[in-house]
């Protein structure tokens, strides 16, 4: 594999590509020519995150090591995905503990996407043989929305041959709540979502584990007033309001915290937004300029930049509050922007169509710069507002 990948350098080639492996046969060094040959992803297939457990399968890594390689693998420019199962027939509360802690922790060092999965019977594999009896629950992921009658049709064909549809089962847990397991079947990509937030939160718990089991608790109790969600289904906002619950449960008063959380609630609500739509042009006059992309303003009494980005906060450096736009681009992506006050003042007012002239009024507001000086600095913030899609022109 080496000499292919220097062949690979040697001749300059511009595609870009993802691969999977195991940790146990990569190292630092082929790591950097794997990112020199144009290497963006590797997906590691840990499976579980107990040392004991690693035993038990048969996987064998040694999860030190392989902690050393997804950190590695972020070092030199390479995105790491970690993968996880839960769910196993030996699952213990401590061999879940551990899988649960690893998670995080490869999540936080490898900086991009960690999953769990709940362990699939799969008819012919090893574990399903020597414990199909003991497949005995549905798995708790979020079926589609069928009505009753046909609901109970398709669940009695699945339970007349579990063998073809064992996909839809899971594997009994003897020592392990089942309830824990089936709350980690979709819940993965949510707190990826989220990854700013645990390592502030998860230091106020004894172990990760405790905040996962609060979660199944919180979650579950939330569901029962939705009876369309499978149990302990949950998504990126119910871990926002579970995490604000938390919070002062814990006796939580940690105000980077609190900035974070306000942060994800905003972007949330920010991809939640109507798609951006036209006024009538019978409405318009000529040359005016409204709004572009649909979009929230929220003020932070922080430098939210410094902290969503991990740097140390400076010392009375910038004015506060500081104002963030989330704006929701066509695709439904959210980008954040940082403005000043005379653009927010800006942007407000362009909600509803306004002449040029008239916004770069509402930027003049309170300047204390000469007239002329003051003049160009508006005229420059709408146009830094309309180029970065936040104002658009509009013409009848």
């Amino acid at each position: 594999m080496d000499a292919q990948i220097l062949r690979c350098n040697e001749g300059r080639r511009t595609l870009t590509w993802t691969c999977s492996t195991r940790t146990d046969v990569i190292d630092p060094e082929l790591l950097e020519h794997m990112a020199e040959a144009g290497c963006v992803e590797i997906y590691y297939g840990i499976e579980t995150g107990s040392q004991e457990m690693q035993q038990t399968i048969c996987k064998g890594l040694d999860l030190n090591w392989s902690r050393e390689i997804v950190r590695a693998t972020a070092a030199c420019g390479i995105r790491p995905v970690t993968g996880f199962i839960v769910g196993y027939p030996e699952e213990t509360q401590k061999t879940f503990s551990d899988t649960i802690a690893r998670f995080f922790d490869f999540l936080e060092v490898g900086g991009y996407r960690a999953h769990i999965f709940t362990l699939c019977p799969f008819p012919g594999a090893l574990m399903f043989n020597n414990a199909k009896a003991g497949i005995d629950r549905r798995a708790a992921y979020l079926d589609l929305p069928l009505q009753p009658a046909v609901r109970d049709e398709a669940d009695q064909l699945s339970q007349s041959d579990r063998n073809l549809f064992a996909s839809h089962y899971r594997f009994a847990t003897p020592n392990m709540p089942h309830e824990f397991i089936s709350a980690a079947e979709e819940i993965s990509p949510h707190i990826v979502l989220l990854r700013r937030l645990w390592p502030h939160l998860l230091p106020y718990y004894d172990e990760p584990a405790t905040l996962f089991k609060h979660w199944t608790t919180w979650i579950g109790k939330r569901n029962d007033e939705r009876p369309w969600r499978a149990n302990h289904h949950g998504n990126a906002g119910d871990l926002i309001d579970f995490i604000s619950a938390e919070m002062p449960l814990l006796g939580i008063d940690d105000q980077p915290l609190r900035n974070l959380v306000r942060y994800e609630a905003a972007k949330l609500a920010a991809a939640a937004l109507p798609a951006d739509t036209l006024p009538h042009p019978e409405r318009l006059l000529s040359d005016m300029i409204g709004q572009g992309h649909p979009f929230l303003i929220v003020p932070f009494e922080t430098d939210i930049g410094r902290l969503v980005s991990g740097r140390p906060q400076a010392a009375n450096d910038i004015e506060l509050p500081q104002w963030v736009v989330f704006a929701r681009e066509p695709g439904g992506t959210v980008n954040t922007h940082v403005i000043s006050d005379a653009a927010r003042r800006v942007l407000e007012r362009a909600r509803t169509p306004s002449p040029r002239d008239e916004l770069v009024r509402v930027a003049l507001n309170d300047c204390t710069l000469p007239q002329s000086e003051a003049l160009d600095q508006a005229v420059e913030i709408v146009q830094a507002l309309t180029s970065s899609n936040l104002l658009r022109e509009l013409r009848t």
